[in-house]
């Protein structure tokens, strides 16, 4: 294997110093003690910015960095798969192995999943070190850091429980398409059409734990949806209703023929005018907010370059907003007795 890759190497070395004649010099001269597995392929994402332009390699920035895209997103695929295995071989351990012989050869196929999702994150996070060397922005959210205590899904053999709508799966599961796609590449693009392993666990599980989960947040998403119509509606509400018995308050000030009354009702008046104010201004505040978050996780592309899960998270950021600022004001509205 290693003299294969050795000899596929060599021929790299020739096509790439015939056209960049400036690398030979960073090439390294070990005389072939350098493994063939470790040696470095001297790709622009190697260099700093000045390096490059020294070695003439500004052309290969776009390139590489389209290549180094869709390396991240084919890890992120292969490490979807390799936690919905891991999750589907752990729940079947659970449930159908028992004694100590079958449960030890069960926890080391289970260590070999393990490592497959870990050198899914390496590949991914090569990547997408790579991407920064070549000027990906860390503020693009269609692409983010990975850490090991994002290895996860939300079970989704289980029937939904009271609360999951509030855990939020890790960032991959929700990862945005890029934008400027054919519609072809618009069509493959999607849950199911992923490259399926050839593994047959793989290919019967898959399919139905990608409809499940999709079918769930979707759900969660009309859930948010609804609830925050509702809440739009009671700020509207509230705000009538400040406004109004401003001005019921305000009447009673003017029919009323003794200064105290009068001063007392002008009191009334002019704090609900300042909470049907207050109400409005924060209400606005919280659908400015709500818009800023959609633009950020859409990466601020006016494209659908999202998965629809992503309109789900929107609607649960807006909801939290709302809910605050719905609590703010039910504190401060005052109880009115008559008399």
């Amino acid at each position: 294997m290693q003299v294969k890759l050795q000899r596929e190497l060599t021929v790299w070395r020739q096509i790439q110093l015939s056209r960049f004649p400036a690398l030979r010099n960073e090439l390294l001269l070990d005389d072939g003690h350098v493994a063939p597995e470790t040696e470095p392929l001297l790709l622009p994402s190697t260099f700093t910015k000045p390096t490059r332009t020294a070695l003439g390699l500004n052309d290969l920035v776009d390139i590489e960095l389209e290549l180094r895209k869709g390396q991240a997103h084919d890890a992120l695929a292969a490490l979807r798969i390799a936690i919905k295995t891991f999750n589907a071989n752990l729940q079947f351990k659970v449930a159908f192995v028992h004694h100590q012989r079958a449960n030890t050869r069960a926890q080391a196929y289970l260590r070999t999943l393990q490592h497959e999702k870990k050198d899914a994150t390496a590949r991914y996070q090569r990547a997408y070190t790579a991407l920064l060397h070549l000027g990906f922005s860390p503020e693009d959210k269609s692409l983010q850091p990975l850490h090991d205590n994002q290895l996860w899904m939300k079970d989704v053999s289980k029937t939904a429980q009271m609360g999951d709508s509030r855990k939020e799966d890790p960032w991959f599961w929700t990862v945005g398409r890029p934008s400027g796609l054919t519609p072809l590449e618009e069509t493959e693009w999607s849950v199911e059409s992923e490259s399926l392993s050839t593994d047959l666990l793989n290919h019967l599980m898959r399919p139905p734990v990608d409809r499940v989960k999709w079918f769930r947040d979707r759900a969660a998403r009309d859930r948010a949806r609804e609830e925050k119509e509702i809440l739009d509606e009671e700020f509207r509400r509230t705000v009538v209703s400040f406004t109004q018995m401003a001005d019921v308050w305000l009447k009673l000030a003017k029919d009323s023929q003794r200064r105290g009354f009068s001063s007392y009702a002008h009191e009334k008046s002019d704090m609900y005018c300042l909470l049907a104010s207050g109400c409005q201004k924060d209400w606005e505040a919280a659908h400015e907010a709500a818009a800023v978050l959609a633009k950020e996780m859409s990466g601020g592309d006016s494209q659908d370059g999202t998965f629809r899960w992503l309109c789900r998270l929107i609607c649960l950021w807006t909801l939290q907003f709302l809910q605050l600022v719905r609590l703010k004001c039910m504190i401060c509205r005052p109880k009115v007795y008559q008399a």
